[in-house]
């Protein structure tokens, strides 16, 4: 059984806004991941200007095309991850990593501080890497890279 109010989105220039039911005011929303690492593809939390949670999405299958179609790209712009493809060389310096890579977006350097806290481990072919930044990074497979690049990160794991 579905308890999820009646909603419509709509696109105002570069916001999102929602509307309840037949109430003809709208408002600015975003939406995030519940668990923005482990759980990406499943529930989703609509929040309004004050980041202050409005609605759970607990399946976009749930949803309309044109809704769930406007829901991920907004996702996508708020969770922008390259995937690493390949690992040219990952250089250390006074404790530092610094990695030059390819990713599905194009290549990539970025410095990495403390891989203990730094590299998330989703599965045991699965990696999340944040840099310096927070910018983060996922190697998708350990499995399909080739062996250059899988042996270069396990200089590091």
């Amino acid at each position: 059984m579905n308890n999820m109010p009646e909603f419509v989105l709509e696109r105002k220039k570069d916001q999102v806004l929602i509307r309840f039911g037949s109430d003809e005011t709208a408002q600015p929303v975003s939406f995030v991941w519940a668990k923005p690492l482990t759980g990406r593809g499943q529930e989703i939390s609509i929040i309004d200007s004050k980041k202050k949670e409005i609605l759970m999405i607990h399946s976009l299958a749930d949803l309309d095309h044109n809704t769930a179609h406007i829901i991920l790209s907004e996702l996508e712009k708020r969770y922008f991850i390259p995937v690493i493809t390949k690992i040219i060389s990952i250089s250390m310096i006074s404790g530092d990593r610094y990695w030059t890579v390819d990713t599905d977006r194009g290549p990539r350097r970025f410095l990495m501080k403390d891989p203990n806290n730094n590299i998330i481990s989703l599965s045991d072919d699965c990696l999340i890497l944040r840099d310096t930044f927070g910018h983060c990074y996922e190697i998708a497979s350990l499995r399909a890279l080739d062996l250059k690049s899988l042996a270069e990160v396990h200089k590091i794991i």
